[in-house]
């Protein structure tokens, strides 16, 4: 019953300073820096079963805050080599026209399939997620996100540093097929036992809806608090 009050009430305060961060953006520039911080509620409600809860927000160079997002999600593994999840995502974005923001919502139910191979200590993980996206004034379309992630063997200090590299790809349905593309580089690190945390450097490629491709360059960092 503690861990259930504890995990609700630490997701509830993430949700209200997520809230009460100030709502300011500008339009986005080619070689843009940005910073991506992410902060999870992560318990098992059953052995198999992993349930998370948690809030993204994403900062620009060009004009500060442009994106919060809360989402909620669901994971199964029976098998060492197949995950399954799903996850509904919130979000709050803002575009830039005319001299002004405008802050706009939109909802993503997704879907995903994560298949897992290990050797010698290695993983890879090859997540093909399914997203439909309902938005605010906007037409509804749905996309296709493939992530491979490698993971190294090692385990360095007590923390635990342990180097990743992923990319993935954004299809969407209704923009003629590649839309994104993501290069991550990081590391993992656990500074205690109930806190995982990652630090990764991430390139972004982007097209709008002209058609024209900006690149970002990304500081990411993560925060799961496991109950």
């Amino acid at each position: 019953m503690k861990r259930a009050v504890g995990f609700f009430a630490g997701f509830l305060l993430i949700t209200f300073f997520a809230g009460i961060l100030p709502a300011v953006a500008s339009a986005p520039e080619d070689e843009d820096f940005g910073v991506w911080t992410s902060f999870d509620l992560e318990t098992r409600v059953k052995e198999d079963w992993k349930l998370h809860l948690g809030e993204d927000v994403r900062f620009r160079d060009a004009g500060g805050l442009f994106y919060y997002e809360t989402h909620a999600g669901l994971q199964h593994q029976t098998l060492d080599w197949l995950a399954l999840g799903g996850e509904y995502v919130h979000i709050r974005s803002a575009s830039f026209s005319k001299g002004k923001n405008h802050w706009t919502w939109e909802s993503r139910p997704r879907f995903y399939a994560t298949p897992i191979v290990k050797w010698r200590g290695w993983v890879l993980e090859d997540r093909n997620m399914m997203e439909f996206r309902f938005r605010q004034n906007a037409e509804n379309t749905m996309r296709y996100r493939n992530r491979v992630t490698v993971s190294a063997p090692w385990r360095w200090t007590a923390w635990k540093i342990q180097p990743f590299a992923a990319n993935e790809i954004f299809l969407e349905t209704s923009r003629n097929g590649l839309i994104q593309n993501r290069f991550f580089s990081g590391f993992r690190f656990q500074p205690g036992r109930h806190l995982k945390c990652s630090l990764y450097y991430m390139r972004q490629s982007q097209k709008n809806n002209a058609g024209h491709w900006r690149d970002a360059n990304i500081l990411g960092t993560s925060a799961a608090f496991i109950f």
